[in-house]
């Protein structure tokens, strides 16, 4: 505004700041149990606000990293969260969240987080029943699966 002897006159106008998006509560990395539920959460700030997507690089692939949308096993929820509904061993791997906005400059970030999926342990091929005269030797055999790698042990009795 601006006054003298003769009056007072205001103008106004808008400020419109633009900020950068920032990823303010990055995801976590996770330990999971196959086939449990996964959930990746990330909150990024910025103006114009920015938007969420999410991306994945899998676990001994090339670092090519995958986009993800909703359907299927995967949900991004209304509050930019990744679900995962039934997790596997082969969805262990790095997960970006990527939070960008329309700005020219330093429009987009990333922040990551590992995954990691137990498996319950299993065993694939048990030990058949044998009868054997002494002294001969007999091979048994059995295979056990799970991650972490299972170690087998053999008891006698």
């Amino acid at each position: 505004s601006a006054s003298n002897e003769h009056g007072t006159v205001a103008a106004t106008a808008m400020l419109a700041v633009q900020v950068p998006p920032t990823v303010s509560s990055p995801p976590t990395a996770q330990t999971t149990v196959e086939p449990d539920m996964t959930i990746f959460k990330c909150v990024a700030s910025g103006q114009p606000t920015p938007t969420i997507s999410w991306k994945r690089t899998l676990t001994g692939s090339a670092l090519t990293d995958e986009q993800l949308s909703s359907g299927g096993k995967f949900a991004i929820q209304a509050e930019n969260s990744l679900v995962i509904t039934e997790t596997v061993y082969e969805d262990a791997g790095i997960y970006i969240c990527v939070a960008s906005n329309n700005l020219a400059e330093m429009r987009m970030v990333e922040s990551s987080a590992q995954l990691t999926v137990n498996v319950h342990l299993n065993i694939t091929l048990s030990p058949q029943n044998v009868t054997v005269v002494s002294p001969n030797n007999i091979t048994l055999q059995c295979e056990a699966k799970g991650f972490p790698l299972p170690s087998l042990a053999w008891q006698h009795g």
